[in-house]
């Protein structure tokens, strides 16, 4: 990246501060001419092991994870944005997903928002954005809604 990201990877999860990550990364990848991509990540519980999932209700839960991408993609589209790519993954853990799949495309930044867990709950547990602030290889934009941090 010598100056502008030319490849945006943004990911969601449905909730209101993934909304506004997406948002800024709209406005980032208009302007600086950026390619866009969306990334959901359908995580698969350690308690819910794929094996133990039948095909009917494996395809069920991809089927209801793709219904959330896709009500993304189309608020996206409503805005005036344009979206490259969009992915659906599924893991163990969203922010080895977002981050490989960033590693994949090649992309220039990783924008997420932050969930604004309590000080007690993302010191005991983290968080996928805290994670993916630390393990990515590229930048990372954490957008945070201002009413999160007043508690």
């Amino acid at each position: 990246m010598a100056g502008f990201p030319e490849k945006i990877l943004v990911a969601t999860d449905g909730s209101g501060d993934s909304e506004l990550a997406i948002e800024r990364a709209i406005d980032l990848a208009q302007g600086t001419g950026a390619e866009l991509h969306l990334v959901y990540v359908m995580v698969i519980s350690h308690w819910m092991v794929p094996d133990t999932l039948s095909e009917s209700q494996y395809r069920r839960l991809k089927e209801d994870h793709q219904k959330v991408l896709d009500q993304q993609i189309e608020k996206i589209e409503s805005t005036g944005g344009e979206i490259a790519q969009a992915h659906l993954r599924t893991g163990r853990r969203a922010d080895e997903e977002v981050i490989h799949l960033a590693e994949e495309l090649e992309a220039d930044l990783i924008v997420v928002g932050s969930r604004g867990a309590g000080t007690i709950s993302r010191a005991l547990m983290g968080s996928d954005s805290e994670s993916i602030v630390r393990h990515a290889y590229i930048p990372v934009l954490v957008v945070r809604n201002r009413r999160n941090g007043q508690q």
